[in-house]
């Protein structure tokens, strides 16, 4: 019944008068990207992360998806993503530029979902012309054209799952539904664990709570559990403590300023720790805060409380690879119109500049990180920059949160 209402509504938005406006504003450029994006995947490789997934599809195919955390010590992918791997497999000789399509495909296809429910969400919580704008603004994201067209990874996968479990929580009013999306989304990689406390605490009632926190647990049992218990040492060590590269971005980059040394795995240790309980303290008090408040308010905490948990997560990370920006890319909406936009052009200018560098220039066609190296001095600066601004974007919604608390009082 919810999976049901949720492709009805999403038709109806597009039925009147009104519905045609919407895909003018937000289906037009959602198209272009859309297209844009299916060219890039068509005609390049993409980075060297599409050769990694294809290593890790021909072991999977041959040796199957336990030993290969033991095989291959940088494959950190939770185990549904093999199974992924194992259903491209036979679609790979039949595929236009085979495995390199395939295995971007469903991020676009993602990022085509994203852009309407976050269009739902937002128009949900707030209203039509600021949904109109942040929807737009998700489909035309540079960082998501990137990302999605030619890097090849998962981020934008889990990103839509994880809306996708806002929406049947806010609208669909299901928290179990909304248990099984975050699941799956956990399934796809483990960062959204950091919005699980969100998640959890916003139901009124302890049984939505329990329904929603069953549910969850369900799922991550069934996709991670024979392969733990198969698996743990490995598995533990590919995926449970993977945490990127360290020095690279934000507080690892100052290291070298006379602060303490973010790139040492104690310190990463506990950058990790001061995220999760500055997103469990955040969540918390906002449950409490909003405990007597009415539904719309309630929607516009829980959308900002997973907006301000990757923003927490991007400002506090010590480890770092560049696809980590589609993360924010989406989530940075659900803070603001205004804020989505400009981090948007500040990390797509980020991005573009890392990738060209690795592409070594037109046309792109690989971007050989492993071959080409580190980025420089030029892409490092517009990455100082992107971090900046996300310190300076914290500062103003704190502010601005302080400002309207005093008004209410």
């Amino acid at each position: 019944m919810h999976w049901l209402s949720l492709p009805i509504s999403i038709r109806r938005l597009f039925d009147s008068t009104e519905g045609r406006r919407r895909l003018l504003i937000v289906g037009l450029p959602l198209a272009l990207a859309t297209a844009f994006k299916l060219w890039l995947a068509l005609t390049t490789i993409g980075t060297n992360d599409v050769r990694y997934w294809n290593t890790f599809m021909d072991y999977i195919v041959a040796h199957g998806s336990v030993t290969i955390y033991r095989d291959i010590w940088y494959y950190n992918h939770p185990p549904l993503m093999s199974g992924l791997l194992r259903v491209l497999s036979p679609l790979v000789p039949h595929a236009p530029n085979g495995f390199p399509f395939l295995i971007r495909l469903p991020a676009i296809v993602a990022d085509v979902v994203s852009t309407i429910v976050v269009f739902r969400l937002i128009r949900h919580a707030w209203d039509e012309r600021r949904a109109l704008i942040c929807a737009a603004g998700v489909a035309l994201s540079p960082i998501l054209v990137m990302v999605s067209g030619f890097h090849g990874n998962s981020d934008p996968v889990f990103m839509c799952l994880v809306l996708l479990a806002a929406d049947r929580l806010l609208i669909g009013k299901s928290p179990i539904v909304a248990g099984l999306c975050l699941g799956l989304a956990v399934n796809v990689k483990l960062v959204p664990l950091i919005v699980v406390p969100v998640f959890f605490f916003h139901p009124r009632t302890i049984a939505d709570k329990a329904r929603f926190g069953l549910a969850l647990i369900a799922v991550v049992a069934a996709g991670y559990g024979y392969h733990v218990w198969m698996a743990y040492p490995f598995m533990k060590k590919n995926v449970f403590e993977y945490g990127g590269l360290r020095g690279i971005w934000g507080l690892g980059e100052l290291c070298g300023s006379g602060l303490p040394d973010m790139t040492s795995l104690k310190t990463a240790s506990r950058l990790k720790q001061a995220i999760g309980l500055a997103i469990m303290v955040r969540a918390i008090a906002l449950a409490w805060l909003h405990r007597s408040s009415d539904d719309v308010t309630r929607a516009r905490s829980l959308l900002g409380s997973i907006g301000w948990a990757f923003l927490i997560f991007m400002l506090l990370t010590p480890g770092f690879g560049i696809q980590y920006l589609a993360w924010l890319a989406i989530a940075s909406f659900l803070l603001g119109p205004a804020g989505g936009i400009v981090y948007n052009l500040l990390g797509g200018a980020f991005m573009f500049s890392v990738y060209h560098y690795w592409n070594r220039g037109f046309p792109w066609h690989f971007a050989d990180s492993d071959k080409v190296g580190a980025w420089r001095a030029p892409q490092a600066l517009l990455g100082r920059i992107a971090w900046i601004y996300l310190v300076v974007l914290a500062a103003l919604l704190i502010r601005e949160a302080w400002a309207r608390r005093r008004h209410d009082h």
